[in-house]
Formats: structure tokens, sequence, C-alpha cells
């Protein structure tokens, strides 16, 4: 999973979903939101659909992407003694 452009993630499988300014959140009920509006949808995706219109793969992909960065956070707090 990669920014592709500004307020777009691009998965392995080429599939593209938005995210207002790149920014991706986990609500306490696993739900996931994007941005300051909550938006986090793929192209063509049913709002009423609650999987954001990802496949299992691309669930585990975003997963694997937001441990990464909340790895690096961990990481630069670490160094920074704060």
């Amino acid at each position: 999973m990669k920014i592709s452009e500004e307020d777009y993630f691009e998965f392995d499988t080429g599939k593209r979903v938005y995210a207002y300014r790149n920014k991706i959140g986990l609500g306490p009920d696993l739900s996931v939101t994007g941005g300051y509006d909550d938006g986090f949808y793929g192209e063509g995706w049913d709002y009423s659909d609650e999987t954001h219109g990802l496949t299992v793969a691309e669930h585990i992909e975003l997963a694997d992407y937001m441990i990464e960065q909340w790895t690096k956070y961990k990481n630069k707090a670490e160094e920074s003694k704060v």
C-alpha cells in the first residue's frame, strides 16, 4: 500500500481509496475512517458496505500499513525520550 497522490492510497491490487489528506484512523469499534470527514472509500464503493469495498487481502494490507506507521511513531517517541 502506498500514497498514490494527495487524498488517495493505492493497494498492491491497484485499487485506490480516498482518505482526506492521506489520514487513516481506526475507531474503538474497529471502523476505518479517513481525514476529518471520516471518508475512507474506494472508487465505486457503496456507502452501506462496511467493508469499504475491500477484499480480505486488502484489509490485511491496510492493517500491515498502519502497523508499520504506528511502529515508526513509537520508534520516534522512544528516540526522543518523550
